[in-house]
């Protein structure tokens, strides 16, 4: 049953326009910010409360629907799985960005680049030049991938039902919004949604880190790993970012220079720098991850299935 949802939620995903997808994004994001300013005191205990808040009433209403539906049919209940898993999965958005990337960078359109790199990062991307706008596009390419297909399919197969990639997303959703790099949050309050994703998202990570390394050049993968994954600021994103570039033979990070700033970045990866070309070159290594993630996963079930 979980091979099969997953593939039926995969095949919705990169066939089948559901604009309502992003409003539940949109409805969350209204929800968090709605609870941050009810309860950001600039305390650590209340940023813990705000998550427990968010996240505590939303796992127990798919919980019980979810046994519901069981008690009903299991079929139902298979549905209702790849209902959420639909919702949640945005594996063709990711590859649609790299390849709408790829065509401007080759145009030579950077305001167009420049824009939909924006908001994809919600950062502005004013003032940078090709080289670096391939880079931060692969890089979000391989962040953006794995929080909406990898991180997903991994808490689905751990936990029952849609609790797992529910309990994935909204974690990964929180501890962005409450990020105090991107909004007003205080530290204290945003606290607790950062290291909880961390240790969430520790194993996830590292899974599709190994699975990049595998479809890609392990040997440099490896290597990338572990030389320069704890240089990142965020250390699990440094795991993935210099697997994926060691795998690519290509280095990312690196300084990255606007009109009126410059962010200092630590080299990650190896080889020659990131340029347009190497776009379709990360939208292959992701989907072979893919596949192998999915006949990883049919061969599991199958073996379940024999037992």
């Amino acid at each position: 049953m979980t091979f099969l949802c997953l593939l039926a939620a995969l095949l919705l995903d990169l066939y089948v326009a559901f604009p309502v997808r992003s409003q539940v994004d949109d409805l969350l994001r209204g929800y968090a910010e709605f609870v941050r300013h009810s309860l950001d005191g600039g305390e650590h205990r209340l940023g813990i409360m705000a998550w427990l808040a968010v996240v505590v009433p939303l796992l127990l209403a798919a919980a019980l629907l979810y046994a519901l539906l069981y008690s009903v049919g299991p079929l139902l209940a298979g549905l209702f799985n790849v209902a959420i898993l639909f919702a949640l999965i945005h594996f063709k958005r990711n590859a649609d960005r790299i390849t709408a990337m790829a065509r401007n960078l080759r145009k030579d359109d950077l305001t167009e680049a420049r824009a939909l790199l924006a908001m994809w990062r919600g950062k502005p991307s004013d003032g940078l030049d090709s080289s670096a706008l391939a880079r931060l596009a692969i890089e979000h390419a391989f962040i953006d991938v794995h929080r909406h297909w990898f991180g997903l399919v991994f808490w689905f197969v751990v936990l029952p039902g849609p609790t797992g990639p529910i309990l994935y997303w909204l974690a990964a959703q929180l501890q962005e919004l409450w990020s105090t790099t991107k909004r007003d949050t205080s530290p204290a309050f945003g606290d607790f949604a950062r290291r909880i994703f961390y240790a969430i998202d520790w194993i996830p990570q590292r899974l599709t880190a190994i699975t990049f390394a595998i479809v890609g050049n392990f040997e440099d993968a490896a290597f990338c790993w572990r030389s320069q994954a704890a240089g990142w600021s965020d250390r699990n994103a440094g795991v993935l970012l210099a697997s994926g570039a060691g795998a690519m033979g290509i280095r990312l990070g690196e300084p990255i220079s606007g009109e009126d700033r410059v962010e200092f970045r630590p080299e990650i990866g190896a080889g020659e720098a990131a340029e347009a070309d190497h776009l379709h070159s990360a939208e292959g290594l992701i989907w072979r991850a893919m596949v192998v993630w999915v006949g990883l996963i049919l061969l599991l079930s199958v073996a379940s299935w024999m037992g």
